[in-house]
Order: structure tokens, then sequence, then C-alpha cells
């Protein structure tokens, strides 16, 4: 078998093969990500364990003792970005995200003040 004709029977193989390997990578990159910082509006401290997620999703990130998150596997398009922490007023963005986009949007929450019953 010559050099020719074996790589002849072999190419549409590697090439399915590079096209099957290749698109997971393809797909995440389309997917969008953002990150930033949960801050008290009141004082600039960080507001730590904040959850940050994209609502209707199961995508969610909580904030670090610095108060930073970061959010991937964000699907392009309109999503809302909701952050929620017990004593504190639910913020929420709502903006279209692009393929490929890692978008910073840094938080400010108020205090909120919880009566009990």
């Amino acid at each position: 078998m010559t050099h020719e004709t074996f790589w002849g029977r072999v190419r549409p193989f590697v090439l399915a093969a590079l096209l099957i390997l290749g698109a997971p990578g393809a797909a995440l990159a389309q997917q969008a990500s953002a990150f930033g910082r949960v801050t008290d509006a009141a004082t600039g401290a960080a507001v730590v364990d904040a959850r940050v997620q994209v609502v209707g999703t199961q995508l969610s990130a909580v904030t670090d003792p610095t108060g930073n998150y970061r959010l991937t596997g964000i699907q392009p398009g309109l999503r809302i970005i909701q952050v929620r922490r017990v004593g504190y007023r639910a913020v929420d963005l709502e903006r279209t995200f692009a393929p490929g986009e890692n978008y910073q949007a840094d938080f400010q929450m108020s205090t909120s003040v919880v009566q009990l019953a």
C-alpha cells in the first residue's frame, strides 16, 4: 500500500475525529461569562456568601471572602442576573449577553430590615 492510498483511506476518519473532538470546545466558546464584586452600598465592604444566579437556570455562584464571584456557561441572549443575601434586598441586572463575552458586573446591595412576627 502506498502512502497516498493509505492517507486516502485514513483521512476521512482523522477529519471526523477532529470535528468530534473540536465540537465541545467550539460550543463552550460560544457561551458567555460574568464576574465581579458584590459590596454593601452603605459601607463598601464585601458581601460574603451572596448568591449570584442566572434566573431560570441552575447557574449560580457564591461570593468569596472578598465579595468576588464568577459565573460561566451563560447562554447568549437576554438574561437576568440576580444577587441575594440574607439581610439585604435582592438586586437584579437584565442584559443581553453576546457569544463568548466575559462581562464585568459589580453589585451594591442595600440592607433590608426583617421584622419577626
